[in-house]
Parts: structure tokens; sequence; C-alpha cells
């Protein structure tokens, strides 16, 4: 499969939609993802590498990231315009009392989910990835 499609110029709604299906409305169990994933047209990058598994599928998804622990779920495609702006609105739809966490070096915007809840959504930026530059949204349980 060519670099190109495994991490796609991703429409921000088909982004958007491609985390929530996958990283929100299936339980953190991974065989339920993988079967998930499968079923959607998604195929296994390799096996487990490094704690993670990614996956990817031959058309304009994003690659979707599970870690072994269950605890992470990430989708990454290639930057595109209109991808953060579409991101912030839709966690402050989905989560109304997620609040931003301190800037850091290791993600470009995270939020806490809600006040005491052991759970952050990241926004990462890759400017040396195969495209480039890669954004990718992180669901991190803790």
């Amino acid at each position: 499969m060519p670099a190109r499609l495994m991490v796609p110029a991703t429409r921000p709604a088909t982004l958007i939609g491609t985390f929530s299906k996958h990283c929100l409305e299936t339980p953190s169990d991974n065989a339920a993802r993988t079967a998930l994933l499968r079923a959607s047209d998604y195929v296994p990058m390799g096996g487990w590498s490094g704690g993670t598994r990614r996956f990817v599928v031959a058309d304009l998804r994003p690659m979707v990231i599970l870690s072994e622990t269950g605890r992470t779920c990430a989708v990454q495609a290639a930057a595109r315009s209109g991808q953060t702006n579409a991101i912030a609105a839709e966690i402050a739809r989905t989560w109304p009392q997620a609040r931003p966490l301190a800037p850091s070096a290791a993600y470009e915007a995270a939020w806490e989910t809600a006040p005491g809840q052991a759970e952050v959504v990241a926004l990462l930026r890759n400017p040396r990835g195969p495209g480039q530059n890669e954004i990718t949204l992180a669901l991190m349980r803790r």
C-alpha cells in the first residue's frame, strides 16, 4: 500500500468520525476494536510493535493506532486545513466539561475530558512524517 494511503490527507469530518467510531464508541477491549476495524475494511500493518498496533485502509480514512493495554486509541492523517478547528469544536461538543491542559512540548493541545476523569484527549503534530506534516488525535486513559 502506498504511504500516502496509509496516512492520507483526511477531511476534518472523516478524521473526527473515524476517531469517534473506533476510539469512543467502542469498548477499550482490543478484540472488540480489532473486530470493528476489520469489519470496516481496515487491516493491521504488521503486529504489535513498541506497545502499539497500526491499522490502515486503502481509502482516505486515517490510520488507527491501538495500544496493547487498550488505554490509548488514536487516529493519524496528513495535516489538512480545518482539522484543528474541527477537533476543538468536537471536543467542546463531546466533552462540555473538558478543560485544556498546560502547554507541553509533547502535544500541540490536550484536554482533560472532565474534572477528576483519568482521561485525556490530545492533538499531536509530526512535521517529519511520511506526509511531511501529520496530525494525530489520541484518547489516553490513565
